[in-house]
């Protein structure tokens, strides 16, 4: 029912034109985008309109914009993310050289390099439920409902991140960054946990790219003020959430927002999710109404006590 509304609340905003209204509106802000698995057929069709409208720029040109007093943006910018580090992200390899883009993907060094799997990829579990479990419960879940542990190593055809040849490959096309080590949600994880996910993400993704790892990414895009203090003290210099909204220079970067978009949307549907109104009522709908998700904030989880 609700994927219903949001299809028809997105074809409303396509029709009537509001995307543009809203794009010349935020000409001055820094739209954030975020992927996970897109086809790659849908995603060079999104490039293609994108490249014409938005001025493409890195993750580090945004930041170096936030550090430097004088420096300026070009009208209509944006960066481009990708979470977890799926396989099929390999694939668009050709569509990343032609347009000469870079985007950074933040990837799970537990399982990128591995045969392994996600754990929310898994067939058989309630997913959304176990969201809200805390990280002991989760894992014991696991366990019981399909003998499954984050160690688990599968055949090579049914892994389901990057391997080593294929970050190589990508390595001058994307900017690496970490997505923890295992993919927990952090806000459920108690404090040694987190931090051990945070940091053991960093060392280990050092050394299988070469581009410096100082950017974070939260699963589920849970946080609190715990986890960007944990950042901060792992070395951290940014973190992107899934908040709806524009960064500017005064934008705090451990609290990156971001506008969308689907993987497989038609482009009638990537414009009226780069408005960042359907990715604002999906909050509402998701984490109830609370002044958190007014402003367009994903409603943390709480941290176990």
């Amino acid at each position: 029912m609700m994927r219903f509304v949001f299809r028809g609340m997105s074809k409303v905003i396509a029709m009537l034109g509001i995307h543009h209204f809203v794009r010349f509106l935020k000409r001055h802000k820094t739209s954030f985008i975020l992927y996970h698995d897109p086809d790659p057929i849908i995603f060079r069709k999104h490039i293609a309109y994108l490249s014409k409208r938005y001025s493409i720029i890195s993750l580090d040109d945004f930041l170096t914009y936030q550090k430097k007093p004088n420096a300026k943006l070009p009208d209509y910018s944006m960066v481009i993310t990708f979470d977890d580090g799926h396989k099929g992200n390999f694939q668009l390899l050709e569509t990343l050289a032609t347009f000469n883009i870079k985007p950074t993907v933040y990837v799970c060094t537990g399982i990128v390099t591995t045969n392994r799997k996600f754990w929310f990829k898994l067939s058989g579990i309630p997913v959304g439920s176990m969201k809200k479990l805390n990280n002991q419960e989760r894992l014991e879940q696991l366990k019981q409902l399909i003998d499954f542990s984050p160690e688990m190593e599968f055949s090579i055809n049914d892994r389901d991140a990057l391997s080593q040849e294929e970050i190589r490959q990508l390595n001058q096309y994307i900017d690496f960054q970490s997505h923890t080590h295992f993919h927990p949600i952090l806000t459920t994880c108690d404090e040694a946990t987190a931090n051990a996910e945070i940091v053991r993400s960093r060392s280990e993704l050092s050394k299988i790219v070469s581009n410096p790892v100082l950017h974070f990414a939260y699963p589920n895009g849970d946080y609190s003020k715990r986890e960007i203090a944990l950042l901060k003290q792992a070395g951290y210099q940014s973190a992107r959430t899934t908040d709806v909204g524009w960064n500017v220079k005064s934008t705090d970067p451990f609290r990156l927002k971001i506008t969308g978009v689907s993987d497989r949307a038609p482009l009638w549907m990537l414009k009226a999710e780069l408005t960042g109104i359907p990715g604002y009522f999906y909050n509402l709908y998701k984490s109830g109404i609370s002044l958190r998700s007014i402003r367009g904030l994903h409603e943390p989880e709480r941290n176990p006590t």
